[in-house]
């Protein structure tokens, strides 16, 4: 892959997955997937700070397919795009030790189904339109669901990697009409169970949540022996402060500096 991650562009890209591959439908199908898993690896690895990757066209060697691609509108979606089979890759996961944690994940979602599925949700998060952003507060809670089965599968706790009243803010906010309107998960609410400091923006639930991810990832892979790594132990996840709530706080501190220096 011809990839320049500072100026955030693709020049061209090759894939093995698709070699074997001889109808449009099939190529499209299995470009889209990749497609997502490669986001969902970017975005959990930058928590959603670098620009979405799009196959825009395709040419297949040696057959004569060239097309378009319209990764939106195609229907379908394969949840295994790759050659061979998940029991092959766990036998040689073939693992580069210089490898970008991008690539790490990527590479071992060919062997992982809790590595795959998280890459998939991550990979469809997106806040353009009303209906991405109904879908990502919806996928936020499923990447919760998926750690929490991760976790029990490795034996921690999910409470070692995000602040409990955190992840209840999130779930709360998420699941309550009430609170997030059509966005949220369910059609009933209580709205008199409306929290005190409800997660209504969009942009820091996908912080929070991509963060609970990463930290999870990071314990999942050396717990399985996937990759071994130096450490800096678990960082817990937590909400990130508004900017309105940053500014608020600094003038709080200034106006107490002055009156301080005042006296």
């Amino acid at each position: 892959m011809s990839h320049d991650l500072h100026e955030q562009r693709i020049f061209s890209a090759y894939s093995l997955h698709i070699e074997e591959l001889r109808t449009q439908k099939s190529i499209v199908t299995r470009i889209k997937s990749l497609n997502i898993l490669l986001n969902g690896a970017l975005n959990i690895t930058y928590n959603y700070s670098i620009r979405r990757i799009n196959f825009k066209n395709y040419r297949a060697r040696n057959i004569s397919i060239s097309d378009s691609i319209n990764l939106f509108t195609s229907e379908l979606l394969e949840e295994f795009p790759f050659n061979g089979t998940e029991e092959q890759y766990q036998k040689n996961p073939n693992l580069a030790r210089n490898d970008s944690f991008e690539s790490y994940l990527f590479s071992i979602a060919k062997a992982d189904f809790i590595v795959r599925t998280l890459l998939f949700q991550a990979g469809i998060i997106n806040t353009y339109s009303i209906n991405e952003k109904i879908l990502t507060w919806n996928t936020l809670y499923k990447i919760v669901d998926t750690v929490t089965m991760g976790c029990k599968e490795i034996n921690i706790s999910i409470n070692d990697l995000i602040y409990k009243k955190d992840l209840k803010n999130f779930t709360q906010s998420c699941n309550n009409p009430f609170i997030l309107g059509i966005n949220a998960r369910h059609g009933k609410g209580d709205k008199n169970q409306i929290i005190s400091t409800p997660l209504t923006d969009i942009n820091r639930a996908i912080e929070l949540i991509l963060c609970l991810a990463k930290q999870f990832l990071n314990q999942y892979l050396e717990i399985k022996n996937y990759l071994m790594f130096e450490s800096n132990g678990i960082q817990k996840c937590y909400i990130q402060k508004s900017k309105e709530e940053s500014s608020k706080e600094e003038w709080e501190k200034l106006r107490f500096e002055i009156s301080e220096t005042l006296k």
